[in-house]
């Protein structure tokens, strides 16, 4: 300690109070004022960052205009190309439409695209709209669709850039991430769904006919918009959730974009069910299609606007904080400096007088006196120095004795405590530390004069001061204890000690001494044992013995009950395939990935177990057969979604098979051999299915 210290004793023991107290209100205001601006400067930062969030989207209005207008405009060059009369004066309209939207994205990217690097981004956006406008009546419907596709594709890209470039994807507030999702990704894609399959229904409805293909591709559309729609409804919930207020602005345009996608995507089911042609008009097919598209478009603008409010509001809040705390952070200033400079005034007056005093001792004036003139502890002083002065040749003779003795008391002690192989700590009955030996220093990473200062509980970890409170208090009672408990060191690290300590009777009184020792390997061992008896060491999931000690307590409950329960039986196909191309490490990966897609796809309750190989079982606690196959259908998808190994992506499937109790089965074995049944039932008709032993 003193070799720490000895640079700042070094220092200070060379100046003079005046300017020892200088460099200590020094250091004492720095911390101040660097806080002070680091408040400041992080509150600063977050005004900037809602500035660049509202330049931001600044550009997202006009770039959704922009998707907009492309996406009627290839819905109208289509009916064009496909001969409809009146789509060429539309056509003109929609590209008036568009270039009022890049002059306003033109004077976006001057101020702003520099700052945002989204100038090329740009120029490549309006190089591809103008080649798109030329040659629209100049190629086919196809090629048409897939340049205007292509194009839309391309603006929604400089929209997630401008999102990414002005933090809008990187705001940690949850509303605010949940409307700028919404806006940028699912709302936008599901527009596009939208947009792509009123061009095909329109021109559909005009040609008359229905192509297998069209067919296809018209089915995937309306699956895509749903599931998109899905998305976006999710995310806009979640934002109305965290911020109800927004409910009021952006509930009924959620509520009639609903409605109008539900009934464009109806009308083009009608048209995937017409077995000899189509039967709707192609105007009023792409307009339906244009209602529900300009309601998407709708609630993405009302949502827009709720996270501009949302966001300017913020920055408004900032702003004043920003001027509340250097108001504050100037008042506690002035006064903290006035204060100090009062104590430094007080404090000079009082060592003045207390170095006259000393300077007369010293000069053999064995009979001054200091006259206190304050009330704080410099006047105690003073009554102290008096009294030193008075005894101060009957105290010098007695320390030196005293000296003498104790260092001869303390190293005999020391050598008898240093000679103990495990840590050895001395303390009162109210647990603070009075002594400790090299082992005890070791064991919890202190120094012997930091254990002096520490309570017992310092050691201890939150949870377990309590059971050491008790302990101490049976030591007051019966004066013995030995226990298991849990210690922390310095660092932090919790470790388990075995514990023998006993009350000790001394000259100033009663005593505890403990004996520490660590039993963490031991313990360690024993629960690694106990893990690997009970859990798949691959994957982390309960083994065979684990699964089947709870198939049988989930028999027993559900007799108990009298309700059931599913059990399954998944096991991947071809995965012999994969082990064999790519070897084990990569089967590996694969099982580890699919166990944590497997306990994804069930509830808390719910039991995931690897059987061996590549076989795994789910025990759901409902037997209701429509949960029990929503389940099954969700193992499915999942894993038959690509697992990314380390050679490439790679493609499994698996087959299921489900018995439940009681119908299935009473006991674990018939459960699990009917389970077993069903999926080898599943594996014959095809493999990527599940079957209930029922069926």
């Amino acid at each position: 300690m003193k070799t720490l210290l000895r640079p700042a004793v070094f220092l200070l023991n060379r100046l003079s109070y005046p300017y020892k107290l200088a460099l200590i209100g020094f250091v004492l205001f720095l911390p101040f004022v660097v806080a002070g601006y680091l408040i400041v400067s992080e509150t600063s930062a977050d005004i900037s960052f809602a500035g660049r969030e509202l330049s931001g989207l600044r550009a997202v209005r006009p770039l959704k205009a922009l998707m907009h207008v492309a996406q009627e405009h290839r819905g109208t060059a289509r009916l064009a190309l496909l001969g409809d009369p009146e789509a060429p004066r539309r056509l003109d309209h929609l590209e008036q439409q568009a270039g009022e939207v890049i002059r306003e994205l033109d004077a976006f990217d001057a101020e702003f695209g520099r700052t945002f690097k989204s100038a090329d981004e740009w120029a490549q956006v309006k190089s591809r709209w103008n080649s798109l406008s030329r040659k629209t009546v100049a190629v086919s419907a196809e090629e048409s669709f897939s340049r205007h596709t292509a194009f839309i594709e391309c603006v929604q890209a400089l929209l997630l850039h401008v999102a990414d470039a002005s933090g809008l994807s990187l705001d940690p507030e949850l509303d605010i991430h949940y409307l700028v999702f919404a806006v940028t990704f699912p709302l936008t894609q599901w527009a596009e769904s939208l947009g792509q399959g009123r061009a095909l229904s329109a021109g559909m409805a005009w040609k008359q006919s229905l192509s297998p293909s069209e067919r296809y591709r018209l089915s995937k559309l309306a699956g895509e918009s749903q599931r998109v729609g899905a998305k976006a409804q999710t995310s806009l919930e979640a934002a109305l959730a965290l911020t109800p207020g927004l409910r009021e602005s952006i509930g009924s345009p959620l509520e009639e974009a609903r409605l109008a996608v539900d009934s464009f995507l109806s009308s083009a089911e009608e048209l995937l069910l017409q077995p000899d042609g189509i039967q709707p008009n192609s105007q009023a097919m792409f307009r339906q299609g244009t209602l529900a598209i300009d309601a998407v478009y709708k609630l993405s603008g009302v949502s827009l606007v709720a996270l501009q409010e949302t966001i300017r509001t913020r920055a408004d809040r900032l702003v004043l904080k920003r001027h509340a705390l250097i108001a504050f952070g100037a008042v506690v200033m002035l006064l903290t400096a006035y204060l100090f400079f009062g104590f430094t005034s007080a404090l000079m007056q009082q060592m003045g007088a207390l170095r006259r005093g000393a300077k007369e001792v010293v000069e053999g004036n064995l009979n001054t006196r200091i006259v206190p003139d304050s009330h704080d502890e410099m006047a105690l002083i003073a009554c102290f120095f008096n009294a030193m002065v008075d005894s101060l040749r009957d105290q010098m003779a007695r320390v030196a004795q005293g000296k003498t003795e104790l260092r001869r008391s303390e190293e005999k002690y020391r050598a008898l405590l240093d000679q103990a192989g495990d840590a050895l700590i001395v303390a009162d009955l109210d647990g603070n530390l009075l002594e400790a030996n090299r082992s005890a220093e070791k064991m919890f990473g202190y120094g012997q004069e930091e254990l002096r200062r520490l309570h017992v509980l310092d050691l201890c970890p939150e949870d377990a001061r309590e059971k050491m409170l008790q302990v101490f208090e049976a030591l007051r009672e019966c004066g013995f204890s030995h226990m298991e408990h849990q210690m922390r060191r310095k660092d932090g690290t919790v470790i388990s000690a075995d514990i023998s300590a006993a009350r000790v009777e001394y000259e100033t009184g009663m005593l505890v001494v403990a004996f520490f020792r660590d039993i963490s390997l031991m313990k360690e061992s024993q629960q690694r044992i106990e893990y690997l008896a009970n859990f798949d060491a691959l994957t982390g999931l309960p083994n065979r013995n684990l699964f089947h000690d709870r198939l049988k307590h989930a028999v027993a409950r559900a007799s108990r009950q009298g309700d059931g329960f599913a059990l399954m039986f998944v096991d991947l196909d071809n995965f012999k395939t994969v082990n064999d191309t790519l070897g084990h490490d990569a089967g590996d990966l694969l099982l580890q990935e699919a166990a944590r897609r497997l306990e994804k796809c069930i509830r808390d309750g719910d039991t995931a177990a690897r059987l061996g190989g590549d076989e795994f079982t789910v025990l759901l606690e409902t037997s209701e057969q429509a949960a029990v196959g929503g389940t099954a259908q969700r193992i499915i998808e999942v894993l038959a979604a690509a697992f990314a190994l380390r050679d490439g992506e790679v493609y499994v499937s698996c087959s299921i098979g489900i018995s439940i109790y009681p119908d299935d089965g009473t006991d674990d074995q018939t459960l699990m051999k009917n389970a077993d049944i069903a999926m080898y039932r599943a594996k014959q008709q095809g493999k990527n299915n599940f079957r209930f032993f029922g069926d």
